[in-house]
């Protein structure tokens, strides 16, 4: 099984006509200031009800003191399309969530 490296949270939210999915997390570093981003995977994986994010750059460190914050937000249209998202780094993968609606 798999860990998860840092804390991370989904959650859709109504938006007028529409939903926003909104993903935050903080990631565990050895103080370096980074400005991470997380970006939305192309293509998308096999599993329809997965999306997939990759944060950018993979500086996340386990053994780390410091936290960094990180977010993604989309306008989405039907708030049941997708529901988890994986987290992924260079090589691995840093969570697996479930979105909250």
């Amino acid at each position: 099984m798999e860990s998860t490296i840092g804390s991370w949270s989904a959650s859709v939210s109504e938006k007028g006509n529409t939903f926003e999915l909104k993903v935050t997390g903080e990631i565990p570093t050895n103080g370096e200031k980074i400005n991470f981003h997380l970006g939305k995977n192309d293509p998308q994986g096999i599993n329809p009800t997965d999306l997939l994010l990759t944060l950018e750059p993979d500086r996340a460190d386990v053994q780390g003191e410091y936290k960094s914050p990180v977010s993604y937000i989309e306008d989405i249209d039907v708030k049941d399309t997708d529901t988890t998202v994986t987290i992924l780094g260079d090589s691995h993968t840093l969570a697996n969530i479930k979105i909250n609606f």
